[in-house]
């Protein structure tokens, strides 16, 4: 999926998330992106992004996000979602409002450069 948009990320990434897309998910990373895991681990690359995202779907839960903002300067974007996620396997309560920073590609693609999910509780 292409986002051409950052304020759409959040929407690219929740259609992707439901629809099981795991490469599709990694797809809107950088190839040396940043995934903050929600206990604060960093993990650098696709590999890490993969296993991170692989780990939220393993859940089988129904992820919901919606925009809080996205400022744009230039060629960079801090954004935020609030998100949870219910059903299949996720704990009650499973959620929270995510910082990230994407940039723009040569192409007119948005990429996310770092992505952490807790990061802006």
């Amino acid at each position: 999926m292409t986002v051409v948009d950052p304020g759409q990320m959040a929407a690219a990434f929740e259609k992707l998330f439901n629809a099981g897309d795991l490469e599709g998910l990694v797809g809107l990373c950088e190839k040396d992106a940043l995934f903050v895991t929600p206990d604060g681990t960093a993990l650098r690359g696709l590999g890490g992004v993969r296993a991170a995202l692989q780990g939220f779907l393993s859940l089988g839960g129904k992820a919901t996000l919606e925009k809080v903002y996205c400022h744009v300067a230039g060629d960079m974007a801090l954004a935020s979602a609030r998100w949870s996620l219910t059903g299949g396997n996720a704990p009650p309560g499973m959620g929270g409002k995510t910082a990230e920073v994407l940039r723009r590609q040569a192409d007119g693609r948005w990429l996310f450069t770092i992505d952490s999910p807790t990061g802006g509780a």
